[in-house]
């Protein structure tokens, strides 16, 4: 993977971005806790940071409406997207009308 770990901010920026994408999600018990170890794992195979990591799950959550081993999928897939252009494509890709994407938020 890209990494092996993660420090004392990334760890608070990860509880930061459970308790967002819970929120933004309604996911709750087993199923959320399945999207944080997801979260945990992309972070560590990819070079995005855990904020960039939640907001592309909750589009693909809230957007594209995949969960579990697909959403994990859909979301690696953006992640990798937007690492070989450059561009916050994660959010793009799934913005929809408006181009906002993901807790409003704009390419990155």
């Amino acid at each position: 993977g890209a990494r092996a770990g993660y420090g004392v901010s990334e760890a608070a920026e990860l509880t930061a971005e459970c308790k967002a994408f819970r929120v933004e999600t309604g996911m709750v018990g087993a199923e959320a806790d399945n999207a944080k170890k997801s979260m945990i794992g992309i972070y560590r195979d990819t070079l995005a940071g855990f904020g960039e990591i939640g907001a592309a799950m909750t589009a693909v959550h809230n957007e594209l409406h995949l969960t579990g081993a697909e959403g994990e999928a859909a979301t690696r897939m953006f992640i990798k997207y937007g690492e070989a252009t450059g561009r916050a494509a994660v959010v793009e890709g799934c913005a929809g009308p408006g181009g906002a994407g993901a807790r409003g938020r704009g390419p990155e």
